[in-house]
């Protein structure tokens, strides 16, 4: 990958403008802001998609002054939504693992 971009700005707009003039360069352009999510939720997704491509963000701050802990209860979801996207869902070979750092 060549460059990461975060854009900040209303609605996702620095990052289109990225995208086109970028466009024949490996770049990534990651929305830090958008309509239809939360702050929090799309900073997820942000630091999400930035370690997909390689970076290694701290993390640690996200829990500076928070008291996580891990879920040990197994939960039944209340309901279901079937999605109809015309999509087969993903199998992976039964030998499949992460590859190791």
């Amino acid at each position: 990958m060549g460059a990461a971009i975060s854009g900040v700005g209303p609605r996702s707009n620095l990052t289109g403008f990225t995208d086109d003039v970028l466009r024949s360069k490996p770049h990534a352009a990651i929305p830090a802001n958008v309509q239809h999510r939360s702050g929090i939720v799309q900073l997820h997704h942000m630091l999400g998609q930035l370690t997909a491509h390689g970076l290694n963000p701290k993390l640690e701050h996200l829990y500076a002054r928070r008291a996580p802990r891990p879920v040990t209860e197994k939960t039944k979801a209340r309901r279901s939504l079937a999605l109809g996207t015309g999509l087969q869902p993903a199998r992976l070979p039964a030998g499949f693992a992460l590859p190791k750092k």
